[in-house]
C-alpha cells in the first residue's frame, strides 16, 4: 500500500504491477471496517454478559435482593412462577426496565404478588397535628427499599395523599421521612402513601391513621 504499485496475478502465471489505484482511499475504508467490526464484537459481549451475568442488569440485582431478604420463601409461590422460574418473563421486564426504567416492571410485580408489593411500602411510624397534619414514614433497615434507596442510579420518594390532598416527603435522617400538610382537620380514617421510583409510581398502599397526638 505504501508504494501504491499493486501486485495482480492473472491466470496464475503472470504478475503485472497495477498503478494509479486510490491506495489511501483504500487503506482508510479498511481502518473504519476494522472499527466497525471491533465494534460490533464489543457490542455482542455485552449483550451475551447482559443476558447470563445478573450483575449487569438493575431489575435482576434488586430481585435478587429481595429473595436474600425475604425470610418465608415468598419466590416459591406467584412471584417465583411468575418471574423466577420464567426466563423468558426475566428478559421481557429486564428490557423493559432498560428502556423504560424500573418502575413499570416493579409495579408489575407488586400487583401480582402481595408480599412484594408490601415490600415495596415504607412503615407509617405516627400521624400527629396541632396546626398542622404531620407523618412520619421509615424505611426498615435491610428491607427491598432499603436496597433501593441506595442503588446509584435510582430515587426513591414517597408521596402522601389524604382526603385529595397531597404532600411529598421529605428526609429526616437516613431512613425516616416526614410529609406535612397545611389542613389539621383531618376527618378520614386512612390516609394513601405512594412510593415512587425515578419519580413514577412503583406501589400505593391505604394505611388507617392511628389516634392523631395533638
Amino acid at each position: 500500500f505504501e508504494s501504491g504499485i499493486l501486485y495482480c496475478q492473472v491466470h496464475d502465471l503472470y504478475w503485472y504491477e497495477c498503478s494509479g489505484h486510490p491506495v489511501r482511499f483504500y487503506g482508510i475504508v479498511m481502518i473504519i471496517v476494522l472499527v466497525l467490526l471491533g465494534l460490533y464484537f464489543l457490542l455482542n459481549v455485552y449483550n451475551l454478559a447482559w443476558l447470563f451475568l445478573p450483575s449487569f442488569g438493575k431489575l435482576r440485582r434488586i430481585m435478587a435482593a429481595y429473595k436474600k431478604t425475604t425470610a418465608n420463601q415468598a419466590w416459591d409461590g406467584e412471584l417465583g412462577q411468575f418471574y423466577y422460574n420464567n426466563r423468558d418473563v426475566q428478559l421481557l421486564l429486564n428490557l423493559l426496565a432498560s428502556s423504560s426504567g424500573l418502575s413499570g416492571p416493579l409495579r408489575s410485580l407488586a400487583l401480582i404478588d402481595r408480599d412484594f408489593h408490601l415490600a415495596c411500602l415504607p412503615e407509617l411510624v405516627s400521624c400527629h397535628g396541632a396546626d398542622k397534619f404531620v407523618v412520619n414514614i421509615k424505611i426498615k433497615e435491610g428491607s427491598l427499599l432499603d436496597h433501593l434507596n441506595t442503588m446509584s442510579g435510582v430515587r426513591v420518594s414517597f408521596l402522601l395523599e389524604v382526603e385529595g390532598e397531597t404532600a411529598s416527603f421529605s428526609s429526616k435522617s437516613e431512613r425516616c421521612f416526614e410529609a406535612t400538610l397545611e389542613n389539621s382537620s383531618i376527618q378520614t380514617k386512612s390516609l394513601m402513601i405512594r412510593t415512587l421510583v425515578n419519580g413514577k409510581i412503583m406501589a400505593s398502599n391505604s394505611f388507617l391513621i392511628p389516634a392523631t397526638e395533638d
